[in-house]
């Protein structure tokens, strides 16, 4: 088939390049920054152009996007995404449900939120891994790594907020005590304060996160996902980063965020760690691998768990029940509980080598037999 791949600069838009050829279809790349998500006529235009020049059949792309849906429309032609984001606001697009798109979504909660509502073009498609573009070196070794996001002040709405001081000490509160603790949803009772819509409708239009007429918008999710989730994300990654640097082992924070202003987090902090070719040796030469879901993933298997495991690294994780259903616990991942039990199992596993080894190795086992990046996109393609 002649596919036409629109790469947005994506950290795996290489990878699925080499999996759709070796799948026998022909590539050709569209990369060009979209400027609006559904009004980018430029964009739209030269699309279409190159869809009639190379006799393209489909279009494919991570995440979706609506002016792609559109232009696959106006050509009969189908659109395969492979979302690997949560929050992912542009499946509110009302034209969502067109039979040309064909939306493969790593979180089976957010797969179900939006097939709840109708949408019958979303399916549960985990994401998967192929090392075969990364580059390993014995460098980076340590006991312990982080790499990932602190998000600071990168789309932290929670600093915006401009509610009245007793209901915002309230969601202090409940923010506070969602921290580590993954087996019980309490930001729900936020919710059911009384004229609580009407005012996350102002929340959200002085922060500037309401959708346009081109979408469908549910405030409580929008709300949710992209304020407090993210709070509870950056509140959890600060105190495990804080706690990791001053454990008696050498952890070290890969990350691009700015952590000048914690002096704690900046002694380990050792910058960004490039996906091709630092990051596959960080995961497989340290000790441990931490891995913190962002908040806004309920069930989801995050691409770093996956990273990790295929670079033959071990994974300390956060309980995440997507990963749990995947992934037993003990044999081919551990998890944390409670930031007091991720210290314990730090300090654990770091005197136990031949466990963790084992455990490593099984994991490895696991993502390569059953996570392999062209099975995963043969699925997406299927739908």
């Amino acid at each position: 088939m002649n596919i036409l791949l629109y790469s947005w600069a994506d950290l795996n838009d290489a990878i699925l390049k080499k999996n759709l050829i070796e799948l026998s279809h022909n590539v050709t790349v569209f990369n060009k920054r979209c400027k609006h998500y559904t009004k980018d006529m430029d964009l739209a235009w030269e699309m279409i152009n190159i869809i009639h020049e190379k006799r393209i059949e489909a279009i494919i792309s991570f995440n979706y996007l609506p002016i792609i849906s559109m232009v696959c429309s106006t050509t009969s032609i189908p659109y395969y995404s492979w979302v690997f984001d949560s929050p992912h606001y542009t499946l509110c697009f009302k034209g969502v449900n067109d039979p040309v798109n064909h939306i493969g979504c790593f979180d089976k909660n957010l797969t179900e939120y939006y097939n709840q509502k109708g949408i019958k073009t979303i399916f549960y498609a985990p994401l998967g891994v192929d090392t075969g573009l990364f580059q390993f070196s014995n460098k980076n070794s340590c006991d312990v790594s982080f790499v990932g996001k602190m998000y600071t002040g990168e789309f932290y709405y929670y600093e915006k907020l401009r509610m009245d001081s007793t209901l915002k000490s309230q969601l202090d509160s409940i923010t506070d005590s969602q921290k580590f603790c993954y087996t019980e949803d309490r930001v729900s009772r936020f919710f059911k304060i009384d004229n609580i819509e009407e005012i996350i409708k102002k929340e959200l239009y002085k922060a500037d996160l309401q959708l346009d007429e081109d979408y469908d918008s549910d405030y409580f999710h929008i709300f949710r996902t992209s304020v407090i989730d993210k709070k509870v994300t950056v509140d959890e990654r600060r105190e495990l980063v804080e706690m990791l640097s001053d454990l008696p082992c050498d952890f070290r924070l890969y990350t691009n965020s700015d952590v000048s202003s914690n002096p704690r987090i900046r002694k380990c902090s050792k910058g960004y760690a490039d996906y091709y070719t630092k990051m596959p040796s960080v995961f497989r030469n340290s000790k441990i691998n931490i891995n913190n879901t962002l908040r806004s993933i309920r069930s989801g298997i995050p691409l770093r768990v996956l990273d990790i495991l295929a670079c033959g690294g071990f994974v300390l994780s956060d309980y995440q029940p997507g990963i749990a259903e995947e992934f037993e616990e003990g044999k081919e991942i551990a998890f944390y509980y409670s930031l007091e039990d991720c210290k314990e199992k730090v300090e654990y596993y770091l005197a136990h080598d031949e466990e963790r080894i084992a455990i490593a190795l099984a994991g490895h086992r696991k993502v390569m037999e059953n996570f392999s990046f062209k099975k995963r996109l043969g699925i997406v393609m299927q739908s």
